[in-house]
């Protein structure tokens, strides 16, 4: 996936084993449209590591960044439904 930008948040320390299959409908959607900037196990590839992005963020903020972007990250890759899926995962990331 093009548009996502590396961050200081790349790298973790984290070892765990995170299984998006297990995430329902918002490890497939962050299947589709995330995994190939933040990684199969959100240890970040191009874009920034989200392994533990639910300390930094809530999941109003998480939503607000998938659905309009941040940094080198593009706008629109989830309508606003989708994206509160996805952000109500990741803010449990912690």
């Amino acid at each position: 996936m093009s548009g996502c930008g590396a961050s200081e948040e790349k790298s973790s320390s984290k070892e765990e084993k995170i299984n998006v299959d297990e995430a329902g409908e918002a490890g497939k959607l962050y299947k589709q449209s995330c995994l190939g900037c933040h990684g199969d196990n959100l240890q970040g590839n191009n874009g920034p590591n989200l392994q533990q992005v639910g300390k930094k963020y809530s999941k109003e903020e998480l939503s607000e960044i998938i659905v309009n972007g941040r940094g080198s990250m593009p706008k629109g890759l989830l309508e606003k439904e989708e994206a509160n899926k996805v952000a109500e995962w990741l803010s449990t990331m912690k």
